[in-house]
């Protein structure tokens, strides 16, 4: 054999460098298998795995500057799973098939959408098991699951049809809290939005909370804040402020109806709203511009005017989960505006009037925090966390004592103490500033329906979707299986117990449906990882949800042109 071919075959059957058995083609997925590539926003990779029936297999596909989902189809093609964890461009995407059939598996990695940047992946065969060894670990997770149902129905209790005698569990939790959040798994179903009114009013009538803060327009709150208290507002102010929007619209109206009559009845014990969330914020930019015209008259400040503009229309596409970015030049404008406002104000409001010049810098500081979590290029700081701010900001203005409910999605209510601090939670924020003065319950269900936003829709409409019954391995079959009817279950914060199982310390699914929704979807994309006692304090659980009302009064917000 001639000597340039026996070094090229040599080469060819060698190990690789890092010692890990090689895919026996790019294409082929087998035991021990670790490859790293390249993606960008328009590719997607594509692989098998060969699995008989019975078998099972581990992968991790670590995210390396870019979001990834990977999908999994059967040998026939169906689509089983598409998985994408909250780990944004760092962390590890964990799939694994069980098959049914036997067959080559087909797996793909693409990026999370078109918008991703540049960037690479490692994909990692962690477990090829045969089919001994999976109907074995099967077993064991059964047993598992079995367990950690036991320690919750020790902590739990029944959900009665209407919360107004004791909750024990509740009860425990809220006696020892200063902020109890109520957490929610879809925006868009009726009976969650309902339980956490009716917890609510329990918690105002029975544990004297009474600050009541809302994932919602910090300034469309503020209108109904000053209604709900008794105040002279308009009706036209009222119902815009309570029409602007479809999530929670219906609960919402009920909430402060019913906040109207409790401050009536309570002269001396009211109880206060307030939205946490600077999004949607036109009341907010009139407010705003009024009070910059009259302070500094023509010469203004420069570029305020095309900074509010831009915020304008930035903040109509966030109404709709569009396009919402906003240029370094405008984050700067506000920036100085607020401090311009902070500056001036001791002359200010004897010119203006502490109202509104109050009203003025708290738009300001709207806007800046807007501008900021939505700035091109790399934000200062998140979302959630202006949230857990601007709650904390809220709490400090209350009487001393002041105990508060916090409404929010599950994602924002969670204490996630294992994310990066990029991706931390409000709920994160708020137990780092109040350690167990803050405390988390999160909503799940067992099957059902609710309404969200459909996709990249030109008419930005609505639709319900529907999902079947929670699988057992899920935190939602778990809880499932406690009573098999709606309970809660809660756990003491500081120290955590000390005989939790297994299963609950390792991240399970919960369902997770945020704003937007494909109607259709694999039920798999309805879920996202959670470890249940570090991440809450506590859970509801309902067998059935049903969709929410959908408003037909939405105008269509066209798509931004940049």
């Amino acid at each position: 054999m001639p000597i340039l071919l026996f070094c090229i075959l040599m080469l060819a059957l060698a190990p690789s460098a890092r010692g890990q058995a090689q895919p026996s083609s790019p294409d082929t997925l087998g035991k021990g298998v670790v490859l790293e590539r390249p993606l960008g926003p328009s590719d997607s990779n594509d692989f098998t795995v060969r699995l008989d029936s019975g078998m099972s297999v581990l992968l991790s596909v670590q995210q390396l500057g870019i979001d990834l989902v990977v999908e999994v189809r059967a040998p026939d093609g169906t689509l089983l799973q598409a998985v994408d964890s909250p780990t944004g461009r760092t962390g590890d995407e964990r799939v694994e098939i069980f098959a049914d059939r036997s067959g080559a598996y087909g797996v793909r990695v693409r990026p999370y959408d078109s918008g991703e940047p540049q960037g690479r992946y490692r994909l990692t065969v962690v477990e090829l098991r045969d089919a001994q060894v999976t109907a074995t670990l099967l077993a064991a997770r059964a047993r598992e699951r079995d367990a950690a149902a036991a320690w919750l129905r020790r902590r739990a209790a029944r959900l009665p049809d209407e919360i107004v005698r004791s909750l024990p569990p509740l009860d425990e939790l809220a006696d020892h809290a200063r902020i109890i959040a109520l957490g929610e798994a879809t925006h868009g179903s009726r009976e969650i939005s309902d339980l956490r009114f009716a917890v609510t009013r329990y918690l105002v009538q029975r544990h004297r909370v009474r600050l009541i803060a809302i994932e919602y327009s910090t300034s469309r709150l503020a209108v109904l804040n000053t209604w709900a208290l008794g105040g002279a507002v308009k009706d036209a102010d009222v119902q815009r402020a309570l029409n602007s929007g479809w999530i929670g619209r219906r609960t919402l109206g009920d909430l402060v109806r019913w906040l109207r009559e409790w401050n009536a009845e309570h002269p001396a014990d009211r109880v206060r709203l307030v939205g946490v969330d600077p999004q949607d914020n036109e009341r907010a930019r009139a407010e705003l511009l009024a009070v910059v015209s009259a302070a500094y008259g023509d010469s203004g400040i420069a570029g305020v005017d095309s900074a509010i503009h831009e915020i304008a229309v930035a903040d109509s596409q966030a109404w709709v989960f569009g396009d919402s970015r906003v240029s370094a030049a405008t984050y700067r404008t506000l920036v100085e505006v607020a401090a311009r406002l902070d500056s001036d104000a001791p002359l200010l409001v004897r010119q203006l009037g502490t109202e509104s010049v109050d009203a003025a810098r708290d738009a300001a500081r709207q806007f800046v925090q807007f501008a900021d979590f939505n700035a091109e290029g790399r934000s200062i700081r998140s979302r959630d966390w202006y949230m857990a701010a601007n709650l904390m900001r809220a709490l400090d203005a209350a009487p001393a004592g002041t105990r508060a409910v916090f409404w929010a999605h599950n994602a924002h209510a969670s204490l996630a103490p294992d994310r990066a601090p990029q991706a931390r939670t409000s709920g994160a924020f708020l137990r780092a500033a109040l350690g167990c003065d803050y405390r988390a319950l999160a909503t799940s269900f067992g099957e059902g329906a609710f309404v969200a936003q459909l996709p990249n829709d030109p008419q930005d409409r609505l639709e319900v979707s529907s999902l079947p019954p929670a699988p057992p391995e899920t935190i939602d079959g778990v809880m499932g299986s406690v009573y098999g009817a709606g309970a809660v279950a809660a756990w003491a914060c500081d120290p955590r117990p000390r005989d939790v199982p297994p299963w609950l310390q390792r991240a399970q699914s919960l369902h997770w449906v945020g704003g937007i929704f494909e109607p259709g979807s694999l039920s798999s994309e309805a879920f996202r990882p959670f470890k249940l006692v570090d991440d809450f304090d506590g859970i509801f659980y309902l067998p059935k949800v049903t969709a929410d009302q959908i408003f037909s009064d939405r105008p269509v917000v066209p798509a931004r042109s940049r």
